[in-house]
């Protein structure tokens, strides 16, 4: 079955862009290492949700980090709930995937649609989903909600563009527009 491409993230230290990986919306998640002419599984042990997967991240100083964002509420797949999980060994030859979302409450039960790692601070990851903003200082092991204190509304979030050089980092929303993120 043919499943569309979600989401293609390149791993940034690859200069030749031979490096990327793409997603689906079965959860299949799947990384080339020479421009597209062969493909490995990415989630060989099938830990991740077979929901889609809107976003990969990879870590711009570890080639080996990547984060996702799945969609779609627990319920679809209650043995596996979860919507960002992490693998620290994506170029092995079986990457594991560990899930450090949102610990589980109301608003952490929702479609996340992007997922962004600053190039300043691999550490903080951001993470968009259908009722706003999440933040991680701490690499996706701990996580806050960035709502109305911060300046957001909530809103979905589907992009998150950081620009190292002018040390900005704005969010897009749907139907409220982009808010820049001052730290």
């Amino acid at each position: 079955e043919t499943q569309s491409i979600l989401t293609i993230a390149f791993i940034e230290s690859d200069r030749n862009c031979s490096t990327y990986a793409y997603s689906t919306r079965a959860g299949v998640v799947r990384l080339t290492r020479n421009g597209g002419t062969t493909w490995t599984d990415l989630d060989p042990t099938k830990t991740l949700p077979e929901r889609a997967v809107n976003s990969i991240a990879f870590d711009p100083t570890n080639a080996n980090r990547a984060f996702v964002a799945v969609s779609f509420y627990d319920v679809a797949t209650p043995a596996k709930p979860g919507h960002i999980f992490r693998t620290d060994n994506a170029l092995s030859s079986s990457p594991t995937w560990t899930r450090v979302g949102p610990p589980d409450q109301p608003f952490a039960d929702m479609p996340f649609n992007i997922i962004a790692i600053d190039p300043r601070d691999p550490r903080l990851v951001y993470a968009g989903s259908d009722n706003g903003l999440w933040q991680s200082t701490d690499g996706g092991t701990n996580w806050t909600k960035l709502g109305l204190g911060q300046g957001l509304p909530p809103a979905s979030v589907y992009d998150i563009q950081i620009n190292p050089n002018t040390d900005r980092t704005v969010i897009f929303t749907y139907g409220r527009g982009a808010y820049e993120r001052v730290r």
